[in-house]
């Protein structure tokens, strides 16, 4: 109990004087320095009694007093001595004795006596406070007390008044339970005689089997039970002889509509009855048998796909996505060490960068990656350059995801196409051999004919050579004969060659434009061609593919006209949206219409398919439109066909249009034909026909070259010995020995010679491939302003 008074005297000394007084008088005291420190004292039970000084009852101060006396409990009265200064009247004093309660006031100056007996008086209340405050306590307590022995004794009739409950009662209780939970049980109940008597069931089994409870009592087990699954019921009845309580067993009962449901029970034996629970468990018998035939199914297809997987010949494998974009290689099947000599026990674990060289394991990745961003199956054909030649591959990748959704893994599947390339290669080859042969016979005339313009134009020279005006007509005119001459060789010639697919910008309208008289030998005099070229739009393909692309296409519209018709060629731009086969955008349109005998509904849904012909055995490959359509497909455009019997074809061939635009060409006009004022430079010419050499040394000496001329290699090699030239020119094909074989054997002798091919044939690929990619080439016939850029950019000038 809390004996010390509290002092709150915040000016001059008088907390110091009132301490002393009451510490002379052996009262207990502490002086605070603001109300905050009051209340925390009165908080921590220090303080039992409170001098105020008035003026320390500033507003704040008084409103944290007066907040801490409206919390304490109702036997709580702080005793508080209140030190007030004489005023002209009490009004001051009264009001705050009145705002805090029990207050005694003493006016300063203060007398030491009175202060004393108000601080013991004030300490004496607080005592008394706390003396009422255990009481009441006790009280509390006591009351406390009774009220639970009240309830005990509440709660003890209670018991009793439940254990008075008679019997019947609660009897009747435990039956009416019975009854409800009889009536409300989803399961099967009832209550059987040992002869399969029904003397009882619930309404379970209508809802369950369908049968009235009221008309199935009396009946016999067996009505119901499947016959199959008597011996299941014995073997449980068999079980008692074990001395179980209870057994259970599974059988099949008849519903009312005549199928059957499985019904598992459980029955107690009890007297001469028999009592039984049973739960429908057809569904989970269902969905276990479904388990079971799916389980059979998955091993049967593991099974297949195992043997699938070691025994094609098509080469599988499994790799696995690892969270840093990386790609191991789970799975190989056998094929992959025949075809690519991978075996699982080397490969498996490793990734497909340290498996694969890194040229070949970069285009992996790619198309890896590719399934990963896009996470559709994904096929393409790829080619690997290997020591033994150029392989193809026909690849298939399918995405497996997992549970998240994220494809975790990589099935693939490749297959070598090589021989199928090749021997499709080798049929496009004889297509083209076809329309060749075709071909020949209105070259052939066209050939007369400028042979004929170019043998005049020079008997009429050779008549007047002095007529300066006339000879440059007629050279000028025997000039365009040989060049249409050259521009109808060479097209036969990249015809009937086998090329690489070098996809560079072609105008469509140029490209068919110049096409114009090689398709009119083709068509013959009974086909009016006409062309209808509209803009120059620009596209990235193969020419000469595109051009025998038009040529096949052409053809067909020809043979369609056996008794002669009009084939109109008409070019154009065209927007596309929304395609099935092509990407949004602008295409050119190139479009072969013919007045022909059209197709059926039957032939036009198979004019694409490969080999697909209506030609005679002998008169067709079936590789003219499929071949058309391969070519618009490898540029990503495609291939349209519109046809009526009787009303004939058209033939729409669209291509992306590019912005790119075709490289422009020598300009003749822009190259002098006089001397070059440079330094002169020395050229070896090496060529077997003494005609042309002789017209290239002329032409070199018109340029202001020296030259060095040799009938073959033999001699061009001795010249080289005893001269320097700064050139080679040499013919690629040349008897006894070649022109590459010349320039290798020019190389081991003069390192970094500059050397120029000249050659009359079209297949670059094959001089490619035995002079180098690097080799100059300047094809016959040619210009002198030709010869001379060919020249000048071999020497870097």
């Amino acid at each position: 109990m809390a004996q010390c008074i509290a002092i709150l005297a915040p000016l001059g000394r008088d907390a110091q004087v009132i301490a002393g007084i009451l510490k002379g008088a052996c009262i207990d005291c502490m002086i605070q320095g603001s109300a905050d420190d009051v209340v925390h004292a009165l908080d921590g039970g220090s303080a039992g009694a409170l001098i105020l000084a008035e003026e320390a009852l500033v507003e704040s101060g008084l409103v944290r007093i007066r907040g801490w006396l409206t919390r304490q409990p109702l036997w709580s009265d702080l005793p508080i001595v209140l030190l007030s200064t004489k005023h002209g009247s009490d009004t001051q004093p009264s009001h705050l004795a009145e705002r805090l309660g029990n207050v005694t006031i003493l006016e300063r100056p203060l007398h030491a006596a009175t202060l004393i007996s108000a601080a013991r008086a004030a300490l004496r209340a607080r005592a008394r406070q706390r003396e009422a405050e255990m009481h009441i306590a006790e009280l509390a307590a006591r009351e406390t007390e009774l009220r639970q022995e009240r309830t005990a004794l509440e709660a003890s009739e209670a018991a009793l008044r439940d254990l008075n409950e008679t019997l019947e009662q609660r009897v009747a209780s435990a039956i009416a339970e019975r009854d409800r939970i009889w009536r409300i049980a989803p399961d099967l109940m009832g209550v059987i005689r040992l002869d399969g008597t029904y003397l009882s069931v619930n309404p379970a089994w209508e809802q369950v089997l369908g049968w009235d409870p009221e008309r199935l009592t009396g009946r016999n087990v067996a009505e119901i039970r499947h016959p199959d699954d008597t011996e299941r019921i014995a073997a449980g009845y068999r079980q008692l002889a074990t001395g179980q309580p209870v057994f259970g067993f599974e059988a099949r009962y008849r519903h009312k509509d005549g199928g059957w449901r499985w019904i598992s029970w459980t029955v107690r034996p009890e007297s001469d009855l028999l009592y039984a629970i049973g739960r429908d468990i057809t569904a989970e018998k269902e969905t276990r048998a479904a388990l079971e035939a799916a389980e059979a199914a998955r091993r049967e297809a593991d099974a297949l796909y195992r043997a699938y997987f070691e025994t094609t010949a098509e080469a599988l494998f499994v790799i696995r996505v690892e969270p840093d974009g990386g790609f191991i290689i789970e799975q190989v099947n056998p094929a992959h060490q025949t075809q690519l000599g991978f075996r699982q026990k080397e490969v498996a674990g490793k990734r497909i960068d340290a498996v694969l060289p890194p040229a070949l394991a970069e285009q992996v990745i790619a198309a890896y990656r590719n399934v990963i961003e896009t996470g559709e199956i994904i096929e393409y054909r790829e080619a690997f350059d290997l020591p033994g030649g150029t392989q193809h591959w026909d690849n298939a990748l399918v995405p497996i995801r997992d549970a998240e959704g994220r494809i975790a893994r990589i099935f693939g599947s490749s297959r070598n196409v090589t021989a199928q390339v090749r021997a499709e290669e080798t049929l496009r080859q004889a297509q083209k051999m076809e329309a060749v042969g075709q071909l020949t016979g209105g070259i052939a005339h066209d050939f007369n004919n400028l042979l004929g313009a170019l043998v005049g134009s020079l008997d009429l020279i050779r008549r007047k050579p002095d007529d300066v005006e006339r000879v440059r007509r007629f050279a000028e005119a025997g000039i365009q004969a040989a060049e249409r001459g050259a521009r109808l060789t060479g097209q036969l010639l990249a015809f009937s060659r086998a090329q690489r697919i070098e996809q560079k910008p072609v105008i469509v309208s140029n490209m068919v434009q110049g096409m114009h008289d090689l398709l009119s030998r083709s068509l013959g005099p009974m086909i009016r061609l006409s062309l209808d070229l509209d803009g120059d739009g620009a596209v990235l393909s193969d020419s000469t593919q595109l051009e025998m692309a038009v040529l096949n296409t052409a053809i067909n519209a020809r043979d369609a006209m056996p008794d002669g018709g009009e084939l109109r060629i008409t070019t154009a731009l065209r927007q596309v949206g929304q395609d099935a086969e092509l990407s949004p955008g602008e295409y050119v349109e190139l479009s072969v219409i013919d007045t022909g005998t059209g197709m059926s509904p039957e032939v036009l849904a198979r004019a694409l398919d490969p080999f697909f012909t209506t030609k005679d055995v002998g008169k067709g490959t079936g590789l003219g439109l499929s071949q058309v359509y391969g070519i618009a497909r490898q540029t990503g455009g495609t291939v349209r066909i519109e046809s009526r019997i009787g009303q004939g074809t058209t033939v729409r061939i669209l291509l992306p249009r590019t912005i790119e635009r075709p490289e422009p060409g020598p300009d003749p006009e822009t190259t002098p034909d006089a001397k070059s004022d440079g330094p002169q430079a020395t050229v070896l010419v090496v060529d077997d026909d003494p005609d042309v050499r002789a017209m290239l040394v002329a032409s070199l000496d018109a340029l202001g070259y020296r030259v060095l001329e040799a009938q073959d290699g033999a001699a061009g090699l001795s010249m080289l010995r005893d001269s320097q030239p700064d050139l080679l020119l040499v013919d690629f094909a040349m008897p006894n020995m070649t022109g590459a074989e010349v320039a290798r054997a020019v190389q081991a002798q003069r390192p970094g010679l500059p050397i120029v091919f000249m050659s009359g044939y079209s297949d670059s690929e094959a001089i490619e491939a035995a002079a180098g990619q690097e080799a100059v080439m300047l094809r016959k016939p040619f210009r002198i302003h030709d010869l001379q850029s060919v020249l000048d950019g071999a020497l870097g000038r």
